[in-house]
């Protein structure tokens, strides 16, 4: 019970285990283009979830799984600078939300990449609880986004008709 699994497409937290079903409270959804729980319940004959792949985010081992958060940046950006900022947001803010955690194998990570529309992409790759993926990357957005607007002249982001 409570954790967060994908079953047959669909992804939600385990609310119940009965003897002939299990009720899963979505998230995402056809509705929601984040994480976030979208209010619909989803029953699941148990004789479905034995037949299954059931792919479980939450696990014994670790709170935490992996996500990503990609922003546009221009080639022409300082991608050390980009990436002090993104790395900087992501310890400040699992620090302030995890106090305490031990954070060696839980470094946040950044990586660039092309993307399609001929800007780069910087990507932050960092650890997080599976019911808090969107609250954690508007976290981090809030805390990098400042800092790299503050300093136009080493980071390129697309807008107007630069784009």
């Amino acid at each position: 019970m409570g954790d967060r699994i994908q079953i047959e497409g669909i992804r939600g937290d385990v609310i119940a285990i009965n003897y002939l079903d299990t009720i899963i409270e979505e998230c995402s959804g056809v509705y929601l283009g984040n994480d976030r729980k979208s209010g619909r319940l989803m029953y699941f004959p148990n004789s479905v979830v034995l037949k299954s792949q059931v792919i479980n985010y939450s696990g014994p081992f670790s709170p935490f799984i992996w996500n990503e958060t990609a922003i546009q940046i221009s080639y022409t950006s300082d991608l050390q600078f980009v990436e002090a900022c993104l790395l900087d947001a992501a310890k400040k803010d699992f620090n302030e939300r995890y106090p305490g955690t031990d954070e060696s194998d839980n470094d946040a990570d950044i990586y660039f990449r092309i993307n399609t529309y001929a800007w780069l992409e910087a990507v932050v790759s960092y650890p997080v609880e599976p019911q808090d993926t969107t609250g954690r990357r508007n976290r981090i957005l809030k805390y990098a986004l400042p800092a790299l607007n503050a300093e136009p002249d080493r980071v390129g982001f697309p807008e107007g008709t630069r784009r």
